[in-house]
């Protein structure tokens, strides 16, 4: 169960999760957990004006997060910079396919995954839907 991997992660010394759920929880979570994020919208927009060349005002905004997190500022962004700091902030929050596939670094290998092909970045449609509307067509590669 998620609530015994969690614990028994805890007595090893690590936390896979960000938001818990409340001791002898039913499937009547009343948890509030973010589904926005402030910080994401920070990073968002300074990404969008990293990408616009505006650089300045994104890196005042990268760095505001920084600031907050307590660690210190950047003095420029690069691509390889921004999307570690949103996988930082913004880990187990499943950002990180689309981050990745934004900043082309999805298909690269890593110690636990080898490199896969490019198709691999959008999803099959699944069968019975294609069955269900003859208009549809199998995304490549699937």
């Amino acid at each position: 169960s998620i609530r015994m991997q969690s614990s028994l992660s805890r007595q090893m010394g690590a936390r896979f999760v960000k938001f818990e759920y409340a001791i002898g929880a039913t499937p009547d979570l009343d948890n509030d957990f973010p589904v926005f994020r402030y910080s994401d919208a920070v990073l968002s927009l300074a990404e969008a004006l990293w990408r616009q060349g505006q650089d300045g005002e994104a890196l005042m905004l990268v760095n505001m997060i920084r600031e907050r997190a307590g660690v210190s500022p950047y003095t420029s962004l690069t691509a390889e910079n921004m999307l570690a700091e949103r996988g930082r902030e913004l880990y187990t929050e499943n950002w990180r396919r689309q981050d990745q596939i934004r900043f082309n670094t999805f298909n690269d290998p890593w110690w636990e995954k080898e490199a896969s092909q490019p198709f691999r970045n959008v999803f099959p449609i699944p069968f019975d839907q294609i069955q269900a509307n003859s208009n549809l067509n199998q995304n490549p590669g699937y």
